[in-house]
């Protein structure tokens, strides 16, 4: 395969060379990709979600901001889920932030409340900031 210019193919070379090429193409399209996929972290502070992020643990050694990636850079029925993983979240809440969509209609922020609590929400079908995300499971309060 032979790369013309960026996110540009020709139809060469083997499965193995034009799959590189491709990715490299979309790579430079779209900026880098976590090359597992979607990503699984853990955080100490206060942090903006990427597109690629299906799972954030948080420390709840202090209280905690968790911002959502914007809706329009998400996948439709991407699912995030957020988890006090140090069991403090009941004197140390965890707020999700909005970053502009709503969530489950509202213009809120959502707040993890109890020790282990979680909260896990989709991205809507539209992608819309009126639509925004849907909370599909979460243990907020205890």
């Amino acid at each position: 395969m032979v790369m013309k210019s960026p996110g540009s193919v020709a139809e060469t070379g083997s499965v193995e060379e034009q799959l590189k090429a491709l990715q490299e193409a979309y790579r430079l399209q779209h900026g880098d990709v976590q090359a597992n996929g979607p990503t699984v972290r853990s955080t100490t502070a206060d942090i903006t979600l990427s597109r690629f992020d299906k799972y954030m643990g948080v420390d709840t050694t202090n209280a905690r901001t968790i911002t959502l990636p914007l809706i329009a850079s998400v996948e439709e029925g991407h699912e995030i889920k957020i988890k006090d993983e140090t069991k403090n979240a009941a004197t140390k809440n965890i707020t999700v932030a909005r970053n502009g969509a709503n969530i489950d209609d509202n213009a809120a922020d959502v707040t993890i409340a109890a020790n282990s609590g979680f909260v896990v929400l989709m991205a809507g079908r539209k992608k819309t900031t009126s639509e925004g995300w849907f909370i599909v499971g979460e243990k907020l309060v205890p």
